[in-house]
C-alpha cells in the first residue's frame, strides 16, 4: 500500500490555527457586539478548536488526494474532488459544531443566522487552508522540478563532453599508427625511435584524458614532442614555428587541442618538398592561442568525420563563453582558441 505523503507543516499548523481561530473570535464578537467576557473566552476556545478540526479535517483530505491523483495529468480532477470533499466536509462540520454548541451551551443567544455566518467562515477557511497547501504544493514541486532539470542539464553536458574527451584518445593513436605504418614501409630503422618516442607521447595522451584542461606550458611540452615524430616523416617539409611568451603559459587549454590543429593542417593539406608546409603558433590579442598554416589544399579533400575540429569546437562550448574562431583565406586557415 502507498504511503500517504504529509506535508511538513508542523509549525504552520501550531502558529496558524490558533491564530485564524482568534480572527474569527474577533469577527464573530464584533457582530454579537457583546460585553461578557465570559462568553468572549468561551467564544476564543470554541473558534480555536472548530478552526482546528476545520483545519485537521481539510488536511487529511488534501493528503488523501494528492497520493490518489499524484500524477501531474490528474491535477485538475484532483481541485475538483478537493473543493467538492471540503465543502461537504466543512458545511457538515460547521453545522455539528454549531448544533452542539447549543446543547453543551444553551446559554448562547445562537440563532439560525450565526448558523449561516459559521457556514461562511467555515467555507472561507477551507478555501483558505486549500490555497495554502496547494500553493506550497505546487512552490515544491516547482523548485524540485527545477533542480532536477538543473541536474538532468548538468548530466548530459558532462556526458556530452565526456564522449568528446573519450574520442581524442583513440583518434591520436589511429592517426600515430598511420604514421607509423608509413615510415616501416619507408625507414624500418626510423620507425623503432618512432615507437620509443610514441609512448612517451601516448603516456600523456592518457594522462590528460580525465582533464577538461591543461596548462598551456604542459600541453606546449607534449605539442612539441608531437612536432618531434612529425619530423621524422616529414623532415624539411614541415615547418612549425612557435612563439609563446612565458606570461601566458599558466593558462589553460582543452588538452590535446593544438595537437589535434597540427593534424587537422597536415591532413588537409599538400606537404611536399615543392610545398611545404608552414605551421604558425602564438598569441593574439592576449586571449587566444592561435595556429595558423598557409594553405594548399589537396586534390582529395577529405570531409570532417565528426573529430578534429569539430571534436576541438564542441569541448570549447563547455569550457569558456568566449567561442573559438576559424579564419580562411585564399592563402592561410587559421584557428584561435581561447586561453582559460
Amino acid at each position: 500500500m502507498q504511503q500517504i505523503e504529509k506535508p511538513k507543516d508542523k509549525w504552520a499548523r501550531i502558529i496558524f490555527i490558533p491564530l485564524m481561530g482568534l480572527l474569527v473570535t474577533l469577527l464573530f464578537d464584533k457582530r454579537e457586539a457583546t460585553s461578557n467576557l465570559g462568553i468572549v473566552v468561551t467564544n476564543a476556545l470554541v473558534s480555536v478548536f472548530s478552526t482546528f478540526i476545520l483545519w485537521q479535517g481539510n488536511r487529511y483530505i488534501v493528503i488523501l488526494l494528492r497520493n490518489k491523483f499524484s500524477d501531474y495529468r490528474d491535477v485538475l480532477q484532483r481541485i475538483i474532488w478537493q473543493l467538492i470533499a471540503s465543502t461537504l466536509f466543512s458545511l457538515c462540520a460547521s453545522n455539528l459544531i454549531y448544533f452542539s454548541l447549543m446543547h453543551v451551551f444553551p446559554q448562547f443567544p445562537l440563532c439560525n443566522e450565526d448558523r449561516v455566518f459559521m457556514s461562511q467562515l467555515s467555507l472561507i477557511l477551507t478555501f483558505l487552508v486549500i490555497a495554502i497547501y496547494e500553493g506550497t504544493y505546487y512552490f515544491g514541486k516547482w523548485k524540485e522540478a527545477l533542480v532536477q532539470g538543473e541536474e538532468l542539464k548538468r548530466q548530459q553536458i558532462s556526458a556530452q563532453f565526456e564522449t568528446l574527451k573519450n574520442q581524442v584518445n583513440p583518434h591520436f593513436l589511429f592517426n600515430s599508427l598511420n604514421t607509423l605504418t608509413a615510415l616501416i614501409e619507408e625507414n624500418p630503422d626510423l620507425a623503432v625511435r618512432f615507437v620509443a618516442q610514441l609512448s612517451q607521447v601516448y603516456r600523456y595522451v592518457l594522462q590528460s584524458k580525465d582533464k577538461e584542461s591543461v596548462e598551456l606550458k604542459t600541453e606546449l611540452e607534449f605539442t612539441e614532442s608531437y612536432i618531434f615524430l612529425l619530423r621524422y616523416r616529414f623532415e624539411t617539409n614541415l615547418k612549425i614555428d612557435i612563439q609563446l611568451e612565458e606570461k601566458y603559459l599558466k593558462k589553460s587549454v582543452a588538452p590535446l587541442a593544438l595537437q589535434m590543429l597540427i593534424e587537422n593542417a597536415i591532413k588537409h593539406n599538400v606537404v611536399s618538398a615543392d610545398k611545404p608546409l608552414h605551421i604558425d603558433i602564438y598569441i593574439e590579442n592576449e586571449q587566444f592561442v592561435v595556429v595558423k598554416n598557409n594553405l594548399q589544399l589537396k586534390n582529395n579533400f577529405e570531409q570532417n568525420n565528426g573529430l578534429g575540429l569539430p571534436n576541438i569546437l564542441k569541448r570549447y562550448s563547455y569550457l569558456s563563453q568566449i567561442e573559438p574562431q576559424i579564419e580562411q583565406t585564399e592563402t592561410y586557415f587559421k584557428v584561435l582558441l581561447p586561453l582559460l
